[in-house]
């Protein structure tokens, strides 16, 4: 309901279905790394993510670099130390949290790029849409008031 995907007149596809095997995905490898911290360091697990996707994803961003501007490597690396921070920190919060509620947080992550397009981009929402963003915000509540 978030993206909208019905109401284009278009059936979901197979993005659709990469994003909805992306989030069982992650659900995985939040009980992966609650698991991994019994006998891991927040390190060695961040580490070992690094390294598995710099085998992803090393070998096409070599081949384009010729294509970058002159000031992008700046906003790269300070967009890669952002991002090591958070995941960093995800990581190590996963070793305290509860699955459940590191699940409910990470549902929370289409909310914040949805805010984000709202917010730098200009982007515009449908009533069904803000109805989604509704129900992710429920979902993720409502199970903290429970015993």
């Amino acid at each position: 309901m978030l993206t909208n995907v019905v109401s284009t007149a278009l059936h979901p596809g197979v993005y659709d279905v990469l994003a909805l095997l992306t989030a069982f995905a992650s659900a995985t490898v939040i009980v992966l790394i609650r698991g991994l911290h019994a006998t891991e360091h927040t390190s060695t697990i961040f580490a070992a993510q690094c390294v598995y996707g710099l085998l992803i994803c090393g070998v096409p961003a070599w081949v384009q670099t010729d294509s970058l501007p002159n000031g992008s490597w700046w906003i790269i690396i300070g967009a890669s130390l952002c991002a090591a921070l958070g995941q960093l920190s995800m990581t190590r919060a996963f070793r305290d949290l509860p699955v459940g509620e590191g699940s409910l947080l990470q549902m929370l992550v289409p909310l914040g790029v949805a805010i984000g397009g709202m917010a730098l981009f200009g982007e515009h929402y449908t009533a069904i849409e803000l109805i989604g963003a509704v129900l992710i915000l429920v979902g993720s509540v409502l199970p903290t008031f429970r015993k």
